[in-house]
């Protein structure tokens, strides 16, 4: 622990230095520099939850608590007042779950994952309307209820795609119309697997994933082409990564924590296919959140070992120098 200490400490004082020599140069901070800090802690400490960000608002929704409960919680956070608050306690207990929130509803929706005590997958869609804090279960049965699977939104529809079931890993992608209620079979992934991707310019990007049957670790960026219905390779990472959470600005998707090395972050440009690995203080983390308000990164949540009950923190940093720098 002391080592740790002393590790996290002299990162944070490298950075305070090289910080103040880019301020004295003048020079424009290099595109692989991020600062963070400190912000509001979540109330309690949860491992895997889903999470999601209206553009205003970030949200933490179910998961495990440090004493083991199931959460049926979604809190809310105000970067504004730098506080998170309750929305509801309304929500199917689980963990391992995906979101996604779709603006023209102003709802998030929430699907996949393991409900409390083990008593099954999660078949339902659930949805929590950001606006009034109502609950509600759809008429509708999903068929990919996997955890840990990856859900991306485009034109008010949600790709559902991954995921694994009794350490099995899928590669199944679906798409759900939220108007017509109606789940659509796709072409499949190119490889099996838990698995995290958004949706930038129609096109879903997925990055890694772990699939559990053959303990397999994957370092591909793989792209669908929703026109098409096409996959593609379009990249690698630097490293195998898993139990990572992303985030988006503009062209910029940004994967933080991986499960073998929870200090992982970096982010990828959509134009130019390359991957850029970022230095910062940032705590390790896997299974964590993230999302992006404003040119604000937030991480949140996850954990940093297998026995560790949770994280409260929450962090930020500023990313507008970082993307300009790439311009």
């Amino acid at each position: 622990m002391k080592i740790k200490v002393q590790l996290m400490f002299g990162l944070a004082v490298a950075m305070l230095l090289q910080n103040k020599l880019y301020a004295q140069t003048n020079a424009p901070q290099p595109a692989n520099l991020l600062n963070f800090v400190d912000y509001a802690p979540l109330p309690q400490r949860v491992n895997y939850s889903a999470y999601a960000n209206d553009g205003q608002h970030l949200y933490s929704l179910n998961g495990q608590f440090y004493n083991k409960r199931i959460s049926s919680e979604a809190y809310r956070y105000n970067p504004d007042a730098n506080r998170w608050d309750k929305l509801t306690d309304k929500l199917i207990p689980k963990i391992k779950s995906s979101a996604v929130y779709i603006p023209s509803v102003h709802k998030i929706y929430i699907m996949g994952g393991l409900k409390a005590g083990g008593t099954g997958l999660f078949y339902d869609v659930e949805t929590l309307d950001t606006q009034t804090g109502e609950v509600n279960e759809l008429h509708v049965s999903n068929p990919l209820p996997e955890l840990n699977g990856g859900l991306a939104v485009w034109n008010d529809k949600i790709y559902v795609f991954g995921g694994s079931e009794r350490n099995y890993g899928t590669s199944k992608l679906y798409e759900f119309d939220i108007h017509m209620q109606k789940f659509t079979r796709l072409k499949d992934m190119p490889h099996t697997g838990e698995i995290s991707g958004t949706i930038v310019n129609g096109k879903l990007y997925t990055f890694g994933g772990f699939e559990p049957f053959r303990y397999y670790l994957y370092k591909d960026v793989n792209a669908y082409n929703i026109q098409s219905n096409t996959w593609q390779q379009v990249g690698k990472l630097p490293e195998n990564v898993s139990a990572t959470s992303l985030a988006q600005l503009g062209k910029y998707i940004f994967v933080n924590g991986n499960y073998s090395n929870p200090g992982f972050s970096g982010y990828y440009d959509v134009e130019t296919n390359q991957f850029t690995k970022i230095n910062s203080n940032l705590i390790g983390r896997r299974f964590a959140s993230s999302g992006v308000i404003g040119n604000k990164l937030y991480i949140y949540g996850g954990n940093v070992t297998p026995i560790d009950a949770g994280q409260v923190s929450l962090q930020g940093a500023d990313i507008q120098p970082v993307v300009s720098a790439k311009k």
